[in-house]
């Protein structure tokens, strides 16, 4: 990795400041997880989450919100934080990216919007993500979604149906 020197570039006197985006892991009903595959470099045809710049006038869950609406035309609700993920490594910009889980909102049906930026949208099944060549470190990003998830109204209450069977046995 090359290091950036820390002041004013001494060519332009401007400031080497890291960018900032939000990532967005945008699960349907079905717990399948939706990806884009990148039309431009870094990662040019590589599977991504969709994501991108922060905007001046919006919060970084409004970027990833926006960013999965632009890049797929899905509408996106029930944001939750994942994580903020700096590694300097992570991209060959160094930019730094704030993650966040949400579901749906309305029709689940993904589609290209901008084939300059996007060659392909795809939900995936968690179980399937290996196949997947994956840029950045979005594995990473969905790794801790998947440890962290919430469980589901209806499998705590199977839980609960369960645990009550086995009471009332002894």
């Amino acid at each position: 990795m090359t290091t950036t020197p820390k002041g004013p570039d001494p060519r332009c006197g401007e400031w080497h400041n890291r960018a900032m985006m939000a990532d967005a892991v945008v699960v349907n009903s079905r717990g399948e997880i939706l990806l884009i595959k990148r039309a431009q470099n870094p990662f040019a045809k590589r599977w991504a989450l969709p994501g991108g710049f922060l905007d001046e006038d919006e919060t970084l869950e409004e970027t990833a919100a926006r960013e999965a609406f632009e890049e797929t035309n899905v509408r996106v609700c029930s944001p939750r934080l994942i994580g903020l993920f700096d590694d300097p490594r992570r991209d060959p910009d160094q930019k730094v990216t704030v993650a966040y889980a949400f579901r749906v909102k309305g029709s689940e049906k993904a589609r290209i919007t901008d084939p300059n930026e996007v060659l392909g949208v795809r939900w995936v099944h968690p179980s399937k993500l290996s196949e997947y060549q994956l840029a950045f470190d979005h594995a990473d990003i969905i790794a801790r979604y998947l440890a962290n998830r919430p469980v589901h109204a209806n499998v705590l209450q199977r839980i609960k149906d369960l645990l009550s069977c086995l009471k009332h046995r002894r």
